[in-house]
């Protein structure tokens, strides 16, 4: 919903915004909403503040993927995806050098990864596993537009919460599983939607 909201008042999709994509975007949120409701109802550690966290932090990463969809990809002259990353990359690594330069635990991190040398691939696989996720949701952004990236990126969070039932075991509601069909049922008319503009 952050992600429709923004770019409606960016203007970029003022004109081409449907009822029937609203209506599918109210979808994706009613299904989640009532995914989330199961652990609300059944969960006694169920603290609201975590929800509050988690609607700004989508509402944060809603803004910037309007942002580079606004600023990079839909100007005059875009920018390649390519041209995109190495900039992000480039601050993003002075950023991390610097705290890291100030991390008071900097060494005690490299003496660990020394007797513990297993670790080090682990982390070069999270990085190229973070390199590749940013390469494709830029692309997304870049052919389709932050609506689709938002809506992908959403679908990685569920199957990521699905995954977390098989593994800790946990029991599967009522509410999951209509959250679940709602969610599928509007995403899947949501690219629909997406096909027939492109």
């Amino acid at each position: 919903m952050p992600i429709k909201i923004l770019s409606y008042l960016s203007n970029d999709r003022l004109s081409s915004s449907s009822i029937n994509e609203w209506l599918y975007t109210v979808l994706l949120v009613l299904g989640i909403w009532i995914f989330t409701a199961d652990d609300f109802k059944s969960d006694k550690a169920f603290n609201a503040r975590g929800l509050v966290f988690l609607i700004l932090a989508v509402c944060c990463d809603a803004s910037c993927a309007v942002y580079e969809e606004k600023c990079f990809f839909r100007v005059k002259d875009p920018s390649s995806v390519q041209e995109v990353i190495t900039f992000s990359s480039l601050w993003g690594s002075c950023y991390g050098v610097s705290v890291l330069m100030m991390s008071p635990t900097l060494f005690e991190a490299i003496r660990f990864a020394r007797h513990h040398i297993y670790v080090t691939p682990f982390i070069l696989l999270s990085a190229l596993s973070g390199f590749l996720s940013l390469v494709l949701i830029l692309t997304v952004v870049k052919l389709y537009g932050a609506t689709e990236a938002e809506i992908i990126k959403s679908l990685r969070r569920l199957c990521t919460m699905l995954t977390s039932f098989v593994f800790f075991k946990k029991h599967m509601g009522m509410y999951h599983i209509a959250g679940i069909v709602l969610v599928m049922i509007g995403t899947s008319r949501s690219f629909k939607l997406s096909q027939k503009r492109v």
